[in-house]
């Protein structure tokens, strides 16, 4: 299957490498697949059949890579299929029993209702404050999301975070998102390579019309949430930040305009 250009950045735009924290070899995957393998006939079938829909969904430019998105999480899905049969799912699930665990030993809050898991650790690391998505959102307006903002309605403005495992709508008319300061529209962090550290994060911002920031405020305000090695270098001030075809920001586009930036040594 050739994909054009522009579709594989897009999709590469959508991607996401993590590590679960889950050491499985090839053959454990495999054994898992294997197991009662003229059992599980029908699954094999359907398997087939979203394959040949995800290549429909890549080689057709109209087509919204969500769609993708959602594919993915079918296979997962399908009845009978064993929890560790996807390691989307697996890291999912145990994403959210780590958060339960940590915060039911800090003193916090659990819930969880099989379509998104919620944890209050009652501290101030956004991470542990965390609310895991065990399904894809349908848009901005998902139920979903009100019962997520509702959990954390008490938790005295200690800042939290919004795990997704899959490609999310804008979710910043509600509040998540990075771009909290008051003077920011939208901005996207990117790797720019660095002559030291290999690479390092840069910021590209767009300011709201008639409102202004320094670099300084903006990194001051990150700080409150995030670690200083975690914290952009460098930010960049632009009239727009470029996006895919399906409306993602277009990171390949913003590292190759800015490869060759001159760090402060």
């Amino acid at each position: 299957m050739i994909v054009p250009r522009e579709r594989l950045e897009a999709l590469q735009s959508h991607l996401l490498l993590l590590f679960t924290g889950i050491t499985r070899t090839s053959a454990d995957v495999a054994r898992t697949i294997v197991t009662n393998l003229n059992a599980r006939a029908a699954e094999m079938h359907a398997l087939q059949e979203m394959v040949d829909h995800a290549m429909e969904i890549l080689l057709s430019p109209a087509t919204d890579l969500m769609e993708f998105g959602r594919l993915i999480h079918e296979t997962g899905s399908l009845p009978d299929t064993p929890g560790d049969d996807t390691i989307v799912r697996g890291f999912t699930l145990a994403q959210a029993a780590l958060d339960a665990e940590l915060a039911h030993a800090m003193g916090g809050r659990v819930d969880d209702d099989g379509e998104v898991a919620l944890a209050d650790s009652s501290g101030p690391v956004p991470y542990f404050n965390q609310a895991v998505l065990l399904r894809p959102l349908t848009s901005a307006q998902d139920p979903q999301l009100t019962r997520v903002e509702s959990f954390f309605a008490s938790s005295d403005g200690r800042p939290r975070t919004l795990l997704s495992m899959w490609p999310t709508p804008d979710l910043s008319t509600r509040g998540w998102t990075l771009m909290g300061h008051p003077a920011v529209r939208e901005a996207c962090v990117f790797g720019v390579p660095h002559p030291k550290w290999q690479e390092r994060p840069m910021a590209a911002v767009v300011l709201k019309e008639g409102v202004a920031a320094e670099p300084d405020e903006l990194r001051e305000f990150l700080a409150k949430s995030f670690a200083k090695w975690q914290l952009p270098d460098a930010f960049v001030f632009l009239e727009a930040i470029p996006r895919t075809s399906v409306g993602k920001f277009k990171k390949i586009a913003l590292r190759e305009q800015f490869a060759n930036w001159t760090w402060d040594q």
